[in-house]
Formats: structure tokens, sequence, C-alpha cells
């Protein structure tokens, strides 16, 4: 066949594949909904919030509660933790109490004692963030939550004060099979000096809805968690016993898990018997799957004031930014042994507590 002619049927055939028509693809269609399945949950704003007394159930805001605060020795806030919503609140009600003519302090669960000076010297200006948060065993969402509060005290030099038990050492007394006196002694002065100088446990209605939240088993895991719990709660209660001791004109912010507070129990319980003459007022955070925000007969009893939010987003996995090298929870030296910024006495040039 010429050459002529073979290249011209290759251009015919080129050019009728060209153009010859294509199907449209046919849209895909969703998914037929299983009938059988439940709905998807709506999504629920965090940042959404409603403030109730809690007596009455009637609507309430911040101005009331720092009112209220105006003559509490201590105003027991019980978060839930990760709350954008409880988190403002929080510094809105701290603004508001530092406003007033009475001095404040704050106590914090999430400080533990063996970084009070790590704390005070950051308050002082004296440390940066950086340091401050690797010391201070803060992760990355102290960034959204509680460093807002402490920024504001840095400024406006109101003092903080690191109010729980460090967690190796409660870890220890949990594993320990030991009574708390007994305890006490196998440790060294400094470590002695960060746990409470007693310990009670939880009464009954207590630790039944301490498992209650656990899931409603007691195991072979979890039977020894309520010691963790009450000793928390005994060096949160005695921290700020303390401060009302040396200043009985301050009040105290204590900002505690809302478990640790609610119903006036645990921590509240434990520091009315230490100065059974003190007022205490209580706010006790709730969560609600449900719209609109609203107090209901099973807020009955929970503290002095309600706060109703959403649950908060559900924490990434996540490191603490500053942090370069993991650290031991036991600091760069053991306690006691010196200069160790983690735990044990604070060396000398931390300075003296903010006041």
């Amino acid at each position: 066949m010429p050459q002529s002619i073979l290249a011209s049927l290759v251009l015919l055939l080129v050019v009728g594949c060209a153009s010859a028509p294509t199907k449209e693809p046919e849209p895909q269609q969703p998914p037929a909904k299983d009938p059988e399945k439940e709905p998807e949950p709506p999504v629920l704003d965090p940042t959404a919030r409603a403030l109730f007394d809690g007596k009455t159930g009637s609507a309430s805001n911040v101005a009331a509660l720092a009112e209220a605060g105006k003559d509490a020795d201590v105003i027991a806030f019980g978060e839930i933790h990760r709350s954008p919503a409880g988190s403002k609140v929080q510094i809105e009600l701290l603004e508001a109490l530092a406003a007033q003519d009475r001095p404040l302090a704050v106590a914090m669960e999430f400080l533990e004692r063996d970084t009070q000076g790590v704390l005070d010297r950051y308050l002082l200006g004296q440390m940066d963030e950086k340091d401050f948060m690797a010391w201070a065993r803060q992760s990355k969402g102290y960034l959204t939550s509680h460093k807002p509060l402490i920024e504001f005290c840095k400024r406006e030099g109101i003092p903080v004060i690191a109010a729980n038990a460090p967690r190796r050492l409660v870890k220890e007394y949990r594993k320990a099979d030991q009574s708390y006196p007994d305890f006490l002694k196998s440790l060294t002065e400094a470590e002695r000096s960060y746990l409470p100088r007693a310990w009670f446990p939880m009464n009954e209605e207590e630790e039944e809805r301490f498992f209650a939240a656990m899931g409603g088993q007691r195991t072979e895991r979890n039977k020894s968690f309520p010691l963790s719990m009450a000793l928390w709660d005994d060096a949160m209660a005695e921290a700020c016993a303390d401060i009302r001791n040396e200043e009985p004109n301050r009040r105290v912010l204590l900002i505690a898990g809302a478990f640790h507070v609610a119903r006036g129990a645990q921590a509240v319980r434990k520091y009315r018997a230490l100065r059974p003459d003190d007022s205490v007022l209580v706010l006790t955070t709730r969560i609600q799957q449900t719209e609109p925000l609203a107090y209901g007969d099973e807020d009955s009893g929970m503290g002095d004031f309600v706060l109703k939010v959403h649950a908060p987003p559900m924490p990434r996995v996540t490191v603490n930014p500053h942090a370069t090298k993991k650290k031991s929870r036991r600091g760069p030296r053991a306690a006691g042994s010196g200069s160790s910024v983690g735990h044990g006495d604070p060396p000398w040039w931390l300075g003296k507590r903010c006041s």
C-alpha cells in the first residue's frame, strides 16, 4: 500500500476518535442513609455558657458572682478542664474580684507545690515563659486555659499559690501500702514539705461518686485511686488555709477541677474543717450536650453558682511547645539533693514569693 494512502487512513482514524462524542460521567449520588443508624450528634459551640444562681436556678452573670465573692473568704471555682467557656468566665471573675478593695490570692490545682519557686520567679519577671512552662511541667493546653490567669496576676502583683501535691509523690503514696504518717517518714524533709501535714480519706458518699464517675466499677487497678484524690484535696485545702492563716483579710480564689468542689465536698469540706468560721463560695461547672443551656433538677445542690457549658473539644496529644528534651518527672536532681528547680528546696536565687 502506498505510503500516502496509509498516512491518510491513520489521520482519519485519529480525527474520528477525537471527534467521537464522549459520555458524560454520571453525577455521584450520596450514599443512602441507613435508617437503623443513629443520627450524627449536633455540633455544639464549646464557647457557649450560661451562669445560674445555684439556689434558685435563675439566670445570673459574672457581676453577680463577683458581688457574692466580696464577702467570701474562699471562692472555689470548679472547672471543666480545657473548657474555653469556663476559662473565659475565670478571667472575667478574676478581673472583677481584683477590682474590689479586699486583697486576693489565686490558688491553683494545676501547679504542684514543688514548683512554687519557679512560679514566683516567673511572676517577678525573672524567668521567661519557655522555661516556666518546662520547669512547671505545663503542657500546651496551659496556653489557652490558665495562662490568662497567670499573666493577669503577674501584671497586677497578685500572689499565685501552687496548691497541689506533686503527682509523683501522690503516686508513690498510692502504691506504698503504708499509713500516711509512715509514708511521710520515708521521705526527705524537702519532699515532706510538698505534701499536706495530714491526710483524711474520702467519706463514703464522695467515694461512691468517684467510682460512679469512673464507670461504676471498682477494679484492681482503680481501687486505690481515692487515696490520690483525697491527698490532692488535702493539699489544696491546706494551701488555702495557710494563706488565710497568714493574711486573714486576703481572699483566695481556688481554681480546681469541678469534682474537687462540687456540692461543697472534698477540698471544700476539708477546708471548712481547717477554718470552720470562714465563708466559702462554690461555683461548679457542668456539661450539657443539648441546646439551650439551662438549669435542671440535676444541677440542684451543686454549688452557690452553676456554670453550664458544652463539652470542650477533645485534646490532641501534644507536648510542651517549649520543651526540647523529655525531662524526668523528678527534675534534674532528686528532691532534697540541692539546687533542683523542678523538685527539692528552691535555690536562693529564685527570690521571695510575689506579694
